[in-house]
């Protein structure tokens, strides 16, 4: 069987990003872009809102593409979809009594709506591609 050679074309982060120091990759080899702290969250935004980035949180993308959790974190950790995080810190205690902060648990993800619309129009495709293959087959 001949596979769908379409790939998603990656949104370009904002571009006041590539030189900060405080956005980095998650990820290597990714399009996973992390930032972490906890007063630039509206900073963060108002810059993927002034590149006209339309974003989706990740935990919707399964409902909104029609795939599973699974696909949608296999695809994003392989580089194939770009994925905004935004980390909170947390202060913790260490087993000495000092405070520390480390990353916490809750991140907002936000997936680009253009990558997400365009992984739809490779679905579909496929889709069409193999009712075409069982009809000629009938």
């Amino acid at each position: 069987m001949v596979r769908n050679q379409k790939q998603i074309e990656p949104v370009k982060p904002p571009g006041k990003w590539k030189k900060s120091k405080a956005v980095t990759l998650l990820y290597e080899n990714t399009r996973w872009y992390a930032e972490r702290g906890s007063t630039s969250f509206n900073w963060w935004l108002n810059e993927l809102y002034d590149e006209n980035i339309l974003t989706i949180p990740l935990q919707f993308v399964p409902e909104y593409v029609g795939v599973s959790r699974e696909a949608v974190l296999k695809r994003a950790k392989s580089g194939g979809l770009t994925v905004f995080s935004f980390i909170l810190p947390e202060h913790v205690k260490t087993v000495f009594g000092k405070s520390k902060v480390r990353d916490s648990k809750k991140r907002i993800d936000l997936v680009p709506k253009d990558e997400c619309d365009q992984w739809i129009d490779i679905l579909s495709d496929i889709s069409e591609y193999g009712d075409y293959i069982n009809d000629r087959s009938d």
